[in-house]
């Protein structure tokens, strides 16, 4: 990120802000006091703004139109992560709880490309933490696309009808968010079905993605509705 409550250096303060911007949309601390040049970097217009460390989903639902400002926290009573789910970013989506571990399959079509998609990992009360892969041979990729998210879930309800919503972000390799925002509800009365029958949640995704166990970290981050 731009700028660290733990920088404990000048060149760190710089090198933070540079790793997503350029030195001209940061500030030159090389003679300037510490606490001044993480300041700067702050204030600087070009610079990322900081995360938090709790998960969170701020914005607006737009497949409902609701204000949406939701955190991590207990589950739902009544509810789990179990279900066959519409969303805007991944398709279809079927996701298994059993316990704490989930596990999930998705598809999507963009244009004329067919994408098959797995992800897998650990529920703590309403938040879904997980790593997930994409066949996307049939786009012209040849190895699988990779990455972390994470996913909250709301129950609400809706001219007398308990709904299920999830939302969330996901991220491409090491990073949860980043590269899409994910907005879903569950169909009610649907099972969820799974091509990946021989999976079991919390093993990660396989040989060859390379990824840490999502829920290894207590570093958290938050989700921006409003558009994919």
């Amino acid at each position: 990120m731009a700028y660290d409550r733990a920088v404990d250096s000048h060149e760190s303060v710089l090198a933070r802000c540079m790793t997503t911007h350029s030195l001209g949309g940061c500030p030159k601390v090389n003679r300037l006091p510490l606490m001044t040049a993480a300041l700067l970097c702050a204030l600087a217009t070009n610079c990322a703004r900081p995360q938090t460390t709790a998960f969170e989903w701020v914005g607006q639902d737009t497949m409902t139109g609701r204000q949406v400002n939701l955190r991590a926290g207990p589950m739902p009573s009544g509810d789990s992560f179990s279900g066959f789910y519409r969303t805007t970013l991944m398709g279809d989506v079927n996701l298994q709880q059993t316990g704490d571990a989930v596990i999930g399959d998705y598809e999507y079509e963009r244009g004329s490309c067919h994408v098959l998609g797995h992800l897998e990992g650990q529920a703590q009360g309403n938040l879904f933490r997980f790593n997930w892969r994409e066949d996307k041979r049939a786009c012209g990729f040849q190895s699988p696309v990779i990455g972390r998210g994470f996913m909250l879930i709301e129950r609400t309800e809706e001219g007398g009808m308990a709904r299920s919503h999830i939302y969330g972000e996901i991220g491409l390799q090491a990073a949860d968010r980043g590269d899409g925002t994910v907005l879903g509800v569950k169909v009610p009365g649907r099972e969820p079905v799974l091509r990946s029958e021989g999976s079991s949640g919390g093993e990660g995704l396989g040989e060859g993605t390379g990824l840490p166990d999502p829920n290894a970290t207590t570093t958290g981050g938050s989700g921006t509705g409003g558009g994919l």
